[in-house]
C-alpha cells in the first residue's frame, strides 16, 4: 500500500468527509487550536471530567494512541512513534473499519511521513485501501 499525499486545493477537506463515517482521521494530541480539538467538535465528542483525565494520561504520559471508537477518530500524541500508528491501524482494521485513513498530525521533530510509511510495511491490511498524510505534515523532500 502506497502513502498518498492530500494537498487541499485538490484532494478533499477531511472536516467535510468525516461526519459521513467513510474515512478514519489520525490526528494528533490536542494542544489548544488543533486538528484533534476540531475533529472532536465536529464529531459532537464530548468527554466527562473522568474521560478527560484518562484521555490525556493515555496520550502524555503513556505515550499510547486512543480510539474513540464508535466515533471514526484517533488521537496519537505529539510524540509520535510507529507504535502508536501500528495501534491505529489496528483500530481501523478491527473496529472502525474504514477503507480510507487519514493522518492530520502536528508536525513535530519527527518526520511524520517517514513513520506512517514504514509501518505501512510491516502490517497487513485487509479493510483499509487508502491512507492519506496532510500535505502541510510532509517534510518537502517527500512532496512530488
Amino acid at each position: 500500500m502506497e502513502l498518498k499525499i492530500n494537498y487541499y486545493e485538490t484532494g478533499f477537506d477531511a472536516l467535510e468527509v468525516i461526519k459521513e463515517g467513510k474515512i478514519h482521521v489520525i490526528a494528533s494530541e490536542p494542544t489548544g487550536v488543533s486538528p484533534a480539538g476540531c475533529y472532536m467538535i465536529e464529531l459532537n465528542i464530548q468527554l466527562t471530567n473522568k474521560q478527560r483525565d484518562t484521555f490525556y494520561e493515555t496520550l502524555s504520559n503513556k505515550k499510547e494512541t486512543v480510539c474513540l471508537y464508535p466515533k471514526n477518530l484517533s488521537v496519537v500524541p505529539l510524540d509520535l512513534s510507529e507504535e502508536n500508528i501500528l495501534e491505529c491501524f489496528d483500530a481501523n482494521e478491527k473496529y472502525i473499519r474504514a477503507e480510507t485513513m487519514y493522518f492530520d498530525l502536528e508536525k513535530n521533530n519527527n518526520d511524520i511521513y517517514e513513520i506512517v510509511a514504514e509501518a505501512i510495511k510491516k502490517y497487513q491490511f485487509t479493510i483499509t485501501k487508502n491512507i492519506y498524510i496532510e500535505s502541510r505534515d510532509v517534510e518537502e523532500k517527500w512532496k512530488k
